[in-house]
């Protein structure tokens, strides 16, 4: 019916990726609302549906999208699910790294250098010829 084509369109135009959720199931929603749309005879192209994920994105993801948009062919889903679910992969472990880095509880090496002791008062400084 109409009214559910307009419904799974507008739900496609507003979904969100979730600050909880990760890649995967974000782009399961949207392959859902894609599939769904396509089931009930009004398919989606490529172009426009990669367009609905890229608008919906988190921020972190947002650096890939001129990458991904700079393609002289549309990105199929499965390629463009496989680079934004390694993106968030590198992303967490370059977070985790910091995170490690950051707690304090890593080594230290204090480097001190040792100098013999400069001459102290008049007397030990040399005036003139010596």
């Amino acid at each position: 019916s109409n009214t559910r084509i307009l419904s799974l369109h507008l739900a496609l135009q507003n979904i969100e990726h979730k600050p909880d959720e990760s890649i995967a199931q974000f782009l399961q929603r949207t392959k859902t609302l894609h599939n769904e749309l396509a089931t009930v005879g009004c398919p989606i192209s490529l172009e426009d549906f990669n367009l609905y994920i890229f608008k919906a994105l988190k921020e972190d993801f947002k650096v890939m999208i001129p990458t991904l948009t700079a393609r002289h062919d549309p990105l199929s889903f499965s390629k463009l699910h496989s680079l934004l679910v390694s993106h968030e992969f590198l992303n967490k472990s370059a977070l985790t790294k910091l995170s490690l880095n950051s707690n304090g509880d890593t080594p230290s090496i204090n480097y001190a250098e040792r100098h013999p002791p400069l001459p102290h008062g008049p007397s030990s400084v040399p005036i003139g010829r010596g």
